[in-house]
């Protein structure tokens, strides 16, 4: 295997929920549960259920289902560590564990050939470096108990974008490392 010339580690800042947990889960259900429930009632029996509860009791389901609601999406920037190698001809974008959602965080590498990147950008306003070209993707999920599966659970080659955002906490001049090794001007967007 290529030994890379520059490797960056560095953190990542990732969107994650606030409040893990089951508990979130069932509350989430139970409100859109009632939600559906209302609907259909007042659909089937033409006129609207809801408006026959009491003002105290309606006034109550709204305000739990606001704050079921708001903590249950509540998320939070969660810094992740991931790691930029640049070789002779490509670069990769590893992550050794990346959180999509709740049931979902994977760990992923996505390779790129110099010459197949189109372009690179960082958008400013969001903090945020997209990287468009031909890309090597391959991921492997992690299981409910922590562990990776064996074997990759994708493993694909398309035209697309591999993106990842700043944090505070890193130090990094990618722009300049970016610059150095793809050849490739880095776009600033506002």
């Amino acid at each position: 295997m290529d030994q890379p010339v520059y490797v960056i580690k560095s953190v990542e800042s990732v969107w994650t929920y606030k409040y893990n947990g089951k508990i979130y889960d069932v509350l989430k259900k139970v409100v859109w549960i009632l939600v559906i429930l209302f609907i259909i009632s007042s659909l089937f029996f033409h006129k609207n259920t809801f408006m026959e509860l009491a003002f105290g009791t309606r006034l109550l389901l709204i305000i739990m289902s606001v704050i079921i609601l708001g903590t249950a999406y509540a998320t939070e920037k969660t810094p992740s560590p991931f790691e930029i190698r640049f070789y002779e001809d490509y670069m990769v974008v590893y992550r050794e564990k990346y959180y999509y959602d709740r049931n979902l965080s994977r760990k992923e590498y996505d390779k790129f050939f110099y010459k197949d990147i189109e372009r690179i950008q960082y958008k400013k306003n969001i903090e945020r470096y997209n990287i468009y070209g031909l890309v090597e993707w391959e991921y492997w999920n992690y299981r409910k108990d922590g562990t990776l599966s064996e074997r990759s659970n994708g493993h694909k080659t398309v035209k697309g974008m591999c993106s990842f955002y700043t944090s505070k906490l890193a130090d990094v001049d990618y722009k300049k490392w970016f610059e150095l090794y793809t050849s490739r001007k880095v776009t600033i967007m506002e």
